[in-house]
């Protein structure tokens, strides 16, 4: 019994050490905490009366919304003059020498005007508590910029390994932080990008990339193979290009070629005013997809903007006339019927 009460005892003592340890560690790590006033140097954004707890706390919302350390105050140094093999009582901290802290300060006064002024004329807020910060926009990373922006000015420096080896880096750094947007999507709409001015080699490799990183997002290959059939729709010509289709798609898993594939293909060549390759194209997936809603209705659109009113209504009579519980396809065929008659 007196053994139970004596460990219990030294618990309890180490318990209190450990706390008042991890309290001067915390303090200790706070920023110019050890002024003897409270009246901190060159403060323009943050009330120069402000306590030491306070200046510490926003430090340290700083620091982790932009992802950096803690430890040993290193983070510190992103905005703030010193070293680290230099006593901390040396650091300048009152210093304007380092330009992320002029960014920083502008920022400051940017998240203040936010919160103070346009927030609070927001009318039917869902939380009216609710402020922005550093994490706001950062999210854990000195650069703010999205994934597709910091991609694209890796492209212009480094080309497509370039940006192929940061996405990866950049995966294996923050796919579990939240700090990119990783959806497949992403990388989709900037292989599509690059697709779009004749990139096509690095257009296909990103989709790749995509593609290997996603295995199991069915439309990181459904963009790969668009993007692929694309190419010789642009280079070789539609004829061809209906011929690789039909040449690749058995190649390809049951699920990844379907109606979406050549549908995307003809609303790019209609939105580049190729009408008439437009319409072979529709022909081919309407005929391919006859009973898919979106392979008519595509074919049907493209007749009646393009000026067949007749023959794209036609298309969705007989669509509608054979699936007649199908209320998409009954309210555009009534919506035609009404122009028609107008």
């Amino acid at each position: 019994m007196k053994s139970n009460e004596a460990a219990s005892s030294q618990f309890q003592g180490t318990a209190k050490i450990l706390v008042v340890l991890t309290s001067v560690l915390f303090f200790a790590a706070l920023p110019a905490l050890g002024q003897e006033t409270t009246r901190f140097e060159n403060l323009k954004v943050l009330d120069p009366d402000i306590s030491p707890e306070q200046l510490g706390d926003a430090m340290l919302k700083n620091l982790r919304g932009l992802g950096l350390p803690r430890r040993q105050r290193e983070g510190c140094l992103y905005c703030h003059v010193g070293r680290m093999d230099v006593p901390v009582a040396e650091w300048n901290f009152a210093s304007d020498e380092k330009d992320t802290k002029i960014k920083a300060r502008m920022m400051m006064r940017m998240v203040k005007e936010i919160n103070e002024h346009h927030l609070q004329e927001l009318d039917d807020r869902i939380d009216s508590s609710f402020e922005v910060d550093c994490h706001t926009c950062h999210k854990g990373r000195s650069d703010p910029r999205p994934l597709p922006v910091v991609l694209r000015s890796v492209y212009g420096e480094e080309g497509i390994d370039g940006v192929v080896k940061k996405y990866r880096v950049l995966r294996t750094l923050y796919e579990d932080a939240g700090a990119y947007d990783f959806r497949p999507a992403v990388l989709t709409s900037l292989a599509h990008e690059f697709a779009a001015v004749g990139s096509w080699a690095d257009a296909i490799t990103l989709a790749t990339t995509n593609e290997a990183a996603n295995p199991d997002a069915i439309s990181t290959s459904q963009a790969r193979f668009t993007i692929q059939v694309a190419e010789v729709v642009y280079v070789d010509g539609v004829s061809e290009a209906l011929r690789f289709y039909d040449d690749k798609r058995s190649g390809e898993a049951n699920d990844v070629v379907d109606f979406t594939i050549l549908d995307d293909i003809g609303w790019g060549l209609y939105r580049r005013d190729r009408v008439a390759d437009a319409m072979l194209v529709f022909a081919k997936n309407r005929n391919l997809y006859a009973d898919e809603y979106i392979a008519n209705e595509s074919m049907g659109d493209a007749l009646w903007f393009s000026g067949n009113e007749s023959a794209g209504f036609a298309i969705f009579e007989e669509w509608v006339g054979e699936n007649p519980d199908h209320e998409m396809g009954r309210r555009r065929l009534l919506n035609m019927r009404d122009e028609l008659a107008q």
